[in-house]
């Protein structure tokens, strides 16, 4: 029996030596992980029975396991303990003899009888004398960081916190509850026929042979910028999402104030083959001339009327358009600067007019179909004021000359509105031209009208302010006031365009004299989720250095 319990002592003491409790160096110093408590108070003793009670120190672990005291005395003697601290029941120890190392000494082999199983042994905490148990509270050992070369007998039943980073032999047979951090080489259950909700921001290896219901992204409210009318040198693999067309709702060339004289007709015939609207941002629909065909300082003769005819209806020079979409507005310079105003007036009507010459007859289109639209659909609302409203003139009617034409929610209104001071017939004529204006609003204001435009050949203001512009303006902010209106002239052979000062929708466009500057391009624009259409002014080469210098090719007589 005592020899059992030698080797029992032995067998505890290496017992705790392996659990990490406490180890000793060359110093006898006992360290510990928590406090170091003398053996030799009899209130420890007694509580906690220590093996040694005499110069000991011993852990006072806080894990559950017992205390291990080791002696402190550089001695190899005997336990010196008294039998009154020994513990209860405990055996007699024999000469127990610790050797100080440097260090700890290999734990040595345990030979215990058959019928005691190591894997049994424990302690009993709560016991004051030292005993075998049959199961532990807490493990002896504290867990090992490295993977165990033997599986345990009974895994758990709940995964861990945190997926091992050391891949298992055999994978479990059973689905885990929790997605692992790897995607899995075998898929868990078999793919969905049906698509999903919002489609997958990354393509799949293989294709789905099923559409979705919903596309991908949302397409843009916006349209893209509209593509050069220019040729690019490689063609893109991208279509603009909407055609040029769709953002103009029309768009037109506006010229005055030439020719003046001779030099002048070759410098027209240079503007007129120029006007390609491949060259152009957008295309051109029709041409407006403004008024002033020719010098006020030169006598009125018929030839001035038709040369300028012949020039805008010669064949090398209609490359681009057709004189049928060419509109005229008659200027002061070839009718009321003419010694005879009643015969400046009928050749004006003979060359560029339609309807009524004259009070006494000649009736119809003028010969080369100037004013009347080569396109029937522009043609269908064309209107031409034919009557005298008045009847107060004996030698002309006064608003033979204006027209009228609604187009793509944009109404155009051409008037007889001169320059060059008081003519003396504002009072019917110039009322007229307001009273023309304000019925064609009112006309096709219940189909949509958007914009407005006027031609005219001087501003509004001056001798034309009481009767047309005070009146217009007033009509505009009472009626119209989200309208966009333009008023268009020349007379005054430098350009400015202007907004009215009481009436942010109206603006006022003054075009250079021709032999100063090319051709504007006017254009009225319409966003498709706008409701307010906006202008561009397009003043394409701008004014020019030294004057107009036409071309050897543009010095061909056109006319006579």
């Amino acid at each position: 029996m005592v020899r059992y319990a030698k080797h029992l002592t032995e067998a505890i003491a290496i017992y705790h030596y392996l659990g990490g409790m406490a180890y000793a160096k060359s110093s006898n110093q006992l360290y510990t992980s928590t406090s170091t408590v003398d053996c030799t108070d009899p209130s420890i003793v007694t509580k906690d029975t220590c093996i040694f009670n005499a110069n000991c120190e011993w852990n006072a672990s806080t894990d559950g396991r017992r205390p291990f005291c080791i002696r402190r005395r550089d001695l190899l003697q005997e336990s010196t303990s008294s039998p009154s601290s020994k513990p209860t029941g405990m055996a007699k120890v024999a000469k127990t003899r610790i050797i100080r190392t440097r260090r700890p000494t290999p734990a040595p082999s345990i030979v215990l009888p058959p019928s005691v199983a190591p894997a049994r042994l424990a302690f009993d905490t709560n016991a004051p004398t030292l005993g075998l148990v049959t199961s532990t509270q807490a493990p002896t050992l504290p867990p090992s960081k490295s993977p165990s070369s033997h599986p345990s007998m009974h895994p758990t039943h709940e995964p861990t916190g945190e997926p091992t980073k050391i891949p298992t032999g055999l994978p479990t047979n059973p689905p885990t509850f929790f997605s692992t951090v790897s995607p899995s080489m075998h898929p868990s259950m078999p793919p969905t026929q049906a698509p999903t909700g919002e489609p997958s921001k990354h393509p799949t290896e293989i294709p789905t042979n099923l559409q979705t219901s919903l596309p991908t992204e949302p397409p843009s409210r916006r349209p893209t910028a509209p593509p050069t009318r220019k040729p690019t040198g490689q063609p893109t693999n991208n279509p603009t999402s909407l055609p040029t067309e769709s953002r103009i709702a029309i768009s037109f060339v506006f010229m005055g104030d030439i020719p003046y004289q001779e030099s002048d007709r070759y410098c027209l015939n240079k503007q007129l083959r120029g006007l390609d609207p491949s060259s152009m941002e957008f295309p051109y629909n029709f041409i407006v001339h403004i008024g002033d065909i020719k010098s006020g300082q030169v006598a009125c003769q018929s030839s001035s009327y038709s040369d300028v005819a012949q020039i805008f209806s010669h064949a090398s020079n209609t490359i681009y358009y057709d004189p049928r979409d060419v509109f005229f507005i008659v200027g002061d310079n070839e009718w009321t600067d003419c010694s005879s105003r009643t015969q400046g007036f009928s050749w004006w009507m003979n060359n560029f007019g339609n309807g009524r010459k004259t009070n006494g007859g000649n009736t119809g289109p003028n010969p080369y179909g100037f004013g009347t639209f080569s396109d029937s659909k522009m043609r269908a609302t064309l209107e031409y004021d034919w009557q005298d409203n008045d009847g107060s003139s004996s030698y002309y009617p006064t608003s033979a000359t204006n027209f009228a034409f609604f187009y793509n929610k944009v109404l155009f209104v051409g008037i007889n509105q001169v320059g060059g001071g008081t003519v003396g017939d504002e009072a019917t004529r110039v009322r007229n031209n307001f009273l023309w204006t304000k019925n064609n609003m009112a006309k096709y204001a219940s189909q949509g009208m958007r914009t407005l435009v006027v031609f005219a050949h001087a501003p509004m203001t001056g001798a034309r302010q009481a009767y047309f512009g005070d009146p217009f303006k007033q009509l505009l902010l009472d009626e119209y006031p989200l309208l966009l209106v333009l008023y268009s002239h020349g007379d005054g052979h430098t350009y400015s365009f202007q907004r009215d000062y009481y009436n942010s929708n109206l603006y006022d466009l003054q075009c250079d004299s021709g032999s100063a500057a090319d051709p504007l391009l006017i254009t009225v624009l319409r966003e498709p989720n706008n409701d307010k259409d906006s202008l561009k002014i397009d003043r394409r080469a701008g004014k020019y250095s030294g004057g107009c210098k036409p071309g050897s090719s543009d010095k061909e007589k056109t006319w006579g």
